[in-house]
């Protein structure tokens, strides 16, 4: 498993052996509850689950403490956004492109802030055009409004993860960088960045 850590042994995004893509997203709403975190959840999806369908149905019955977007894709191209939170049932949408929010009633001062809505509509109108290259997709993730430089007010895009489970592979890009790492080989590397 390839995966971006946190709190030492929880996943925020990964991919594992069997090419299964799980990432995710604050749903932008204040509501918590009984559950687990979603890091460990995801990390359990990566290390126990093959395909989307599994991992649909361990986000199904484990509960998540808040509320988050998990987006799914497996090596054969079944991939989905589900919504989970501790206060109403997991939904399951059938959708290619999540953002930090969910359905009402939305977080309007975390909406503002994060302008979520109009990245996710950013991203929408991106990939209903035909003519774009998945290299200029990337690239647009590295532009306003996909990429934000809001670190002092605590958010800001730190990389941009492109995953590959056809070849096994990850590419992690940031301005001006780019380090691709496979499941076939892994190439142990330190990398230095700065976010201003």
């Amino acid at each position: 498993m390839i995966a971006s850590s946190d709190c030492l042994w929880g996943a925020l995004d990964g991919m594992n052996g069997a090419g299964l893509v799980a990432a995710l997203s604050f749903g932008g709403r204040k509501v918590k509850g009984r559950g687990f975190g979603i890091p460990l959840i995801l990390r359990y999806i990566l290390e126990f689950c093959s395909t989307t369908p599994e991992a649909v149905k361990v986000l199904m019955r484990v509960p998540s403490h808040m509320a988050y977007n998990v987006t799914l894709l497996d090596r054969e191209s079944r991939y989905a956004v589900i919504e989970v939170a501790p206060d109403r049932p997991t939904r399951v949408l059938r959708r290619r492109v999540s953002a930090n929010h969910q359905n009402a009633p939305l977080w309007q001062a975390y909406q503002r802030f994060s302008r979520s809505e109009e990245r996710e509509d950013h991203l929408r109108a991106l990939l209903r055009q035909r003519s774009l290259t998945p290299e200029a997709l990337v690239a647009n993730f590295l532009v306003p409004p996909l990429f934000t430089r809001e670190y002092e007010r605590g958010s800001g895009t730190l990389y941009t993860v492109v995953y590959l489970p056809a070849e096994d592979r990850v590419e992690y890009h940031w301005p001006g960088g780019v380090h691709g790492q496979s499941l076939r080989h892994l190439d142990e590397k330190q990398i230095e960045g700065r976010y201003t």
